[in-house]
């Protein structure tokens, strides 16, 4: 099981385009300026998870579920970060994103953006990429 949840992964970051996160999250609209995104992927490692992001809609994936579970969007600024926020299966689902180097800790990819995605109580920490 474990090869297959690592092939997994390695599979999603090549597609994506790495994931503990650097510091604190920034606002990546500032960071980045216009040329920031609407489309990217999230992942994170120890659970591992993707949410893959298409501007107002989200696909939350994990090993077991890879065709994953979509989410429509509310995208907002909050205390200079950039917050995604919407509802799976009934729990409240925020995604922040920040700009800064992220690595996954199990390659030696070096994602541009950090990410912490809350799902109800559970908070997994990750990377993003644009794609």
């Amino acid at each position: 099981m474990r090869r297959s949840v690592a092939g997994w992964l390695s599979a999603l970051a090549l597609v994506s385009g790495g994931c503990a996160s650097s510091g604190t999250l920034e606002d990546p609209v500032a960071a980045a300026g216009p040329d920031l995104p609407v489309r990217f992927t999230a992942l994170g490692t120890e659970p591992f998870w993707a949410a893959v992001v298409d501007d107002a809609v989200l696909v939350y994936q994990t090993p077991e579920d890879q065709k994953g579970q979509r989410v429509a969007l509310a995208r907002r600024a909050v205390d200079g970060r950039t917050e995604l926020s919407g509802t799976l299966s009934g729990e409240a689902l925020v995604l922040r994103i920040g700009a800064g180097p992220c690595s996954d800790g199990m390659s030696d990819i070096v994602y541009p953006y950090s990410a912490v995605l809350r799902i109800g109580r559970q908070v997994l920490n990750g990377c993003a990429n644009p794609r």
